[in-house]
């Protein structure tokens, strides 16, 4: 099956290639030994950044986020994926977004498919503090086999802010590098998609290497 919207026009074009949304599957609390309240995970792969109250729920503190750096969310594909290169997270929850109820420093552990770790890294996502409104974006050299992405070692963006309700966010997106496929509409818009069916800015389109 194509990739492209069936509505397309046939549209000639060398070998293209971008970074594009792979959506997640699923997503879960893997970890929780302390019992913590985490609560609408469902809407952080919904595919919207609305003003959705997702993550921990109060009453928790930073003291026993750190005491418990083991609590752990993975985010799921439904096959492993290859060429994972970049992972996008929107901070923050609710329809105020300058609050500072998002999320700090966590741990970024990425599993294969037998939950074997391919490669961890820290990610600040805590500036800039008082605009969640910006996407954080975090760009690693690119990985195969990924089965799932796991979020630990939780940290709150602004403790004196927000001391028992947080952190929250809204959306988590994950990015591989492939081919993309043109789509000339009717109207003569050229429109790209990668190999999920998902549109890719035209600005993101590059030759393959």
């Amino acid at each position: 099956m194509s990739p492209v919207p069936c509505d397309c026009c046939d549209s000639a074009s060398p070998p293209r290639c971008a970074a594009g949304e792979v959506p997640f599957s699923a997503v879960l609390v893997s970890a929780n030994p302390a019992g913590l309240s985490i609560v609408n995970l469902g809407s952080t792969i919904d595919g919207t950044q609305g003003a959705d109250l997702s993550g921990f729920s109060p009453p928790v503190t930073e003291a026993v986020l750190v005491a418990n750096p083991t609590t752990a969310i993975d985010y799921l594909f439904a096959a492993p994926v290859d060429n994972l290169l970049r992972l996008r997270w929107h901070n923050g929850g609710g329809g105020v977004l300058t609050d500072q109820d998002g999320f700090g420093l966590v741990t970024v552990t990425f599993l294969d498919a037998g939950l074997v770790p391919i490669s961890t890294t820290p990610w600040d996502l805590t500036a800039p503090a008082g605009n969640n409104a910006i996407p954080r974006q975090l760009d690693f050299a690119a990985l195969n086999g990924v089965a799932r992405v796991r979020f630990s070692g939780f940290h709150k963006q602004n403790v004196g802010v927000m001391g028992t309700g947080s952190p929250l966010l809204r959306q988590v997106e994950a990015f591989t590098f492939g081919p993309v496929y043109p789509c000339r509409r009717r109207t003569g818009a050229l429109e790209w998609y990668n190999e999920a069916g998902n549109l890719v800015p035209t600005a993101d389109v590059i030759p393959c290497p």
